[in-house]
């Protein structure tokens, strides 16, 4: 069974700082087979005086939700992505909420998608991540992978320029799924993206922009199919007559 993505992908940003934001409503539609929450979430600190802002939870269903489980991450210059997991999530139409472990944060970006047909495991079969430095990129790392996998990333990027929007170009052999901004301009910028791209033995994501001074962030995972157990058969076998 291949893994699909069940058309349910939100997008939500907040430039307030804070330690705790709820997003809007986003719905997980019922009678789904094997499915899986994906949360990317990314943020920025811009203040060099601040203490920069960790992810520390992921929740679906507001606060006194279900937590999710972080699956792979990467913190660098005061920015972090991470991707985030929930086996078979409640059907319902609510709210994703996101902590952190301080205050000062210029922005917060979420990113959330169901896909179905997946292994029920919150162990991928691989996982990488990597970042890029002040330049037009490329922002690229791969990672092991099989056919009939699925990866997923998630990407972040501030802008120390003035000039804003700045589009991501995914790699041809990619699927890019979403693009958000947090509304910020200039240095005070957060901007998360996302990919998807089928499973091979050794998979590439890459991503490059038309603006210098950008810093780039990318952690990915390889996704494993769901496979129904087999039923033992029983062979009699007669030795010697019928």
């Amino acid at each position: 069974m291949a893994i699909v993505k069940n058309g349910s992908t939100y997008s939500w940003a907040s430039g307030a700082p804070g330690a705790a934001h709820t997003t809007g409503n986003f719905t997980v539609a019922g009678g789904l087979s094997n499915s899986i929450l994906i949360v990317r979430v990314s943020t920025r600190n811009a203040e060099t005086t601040w203490t920069p802002p960790k992810i520390t939870g992921v929740k679906w269903g507001g606060s006194g939700g279900v937590a999710l489980t972080r699956i792979v991450y990467h913190y660098w210059d005061k920015q972090e992505v991470s991707l985030w997991c929930l086996i078979a999530p409640s059907a319902q139409t609510s709210t994703i909420y996101v902590t952190l472990d301080n205050t000062p944060s210029t922005g917060v970006v979420v990113l959330a998608t169901v896909y179905q047909g997946a292994e029920q495991s919150y162990t991928p079969r691989s996982t990488n991540s990597a970042h890029c430095n002040y330049g037009l990129g490329p922002l690229t790392t791969s990672l092991s992978s099989a056919v009939g996998d699925l990866v997923l990333d998630a990407c972040t990027a501030g802008d120390d320029s003035a000039t804003e929007p700045v589009e991501f170009v995914a790699d041809g052999g990619q699927t890019k799924d979403i693009e958000k901004h947090d509304g910020g301009s200039g240095y005070y910028t957060n901007r998360a993206f996302c990919s998807q791209k089928d499973g091979a033995a050794t998979v590439s994501m890459s991503y490059t922009w038309a603006v210098n001074n950008e810093v780039g962030l990318i952690a990915m995972a390889s996704f494993k199919p769901y496979v129904s157990a087999e039923t033992p058969i029983n062979i009699a076998l007669a030795v010697g007559g019928s």
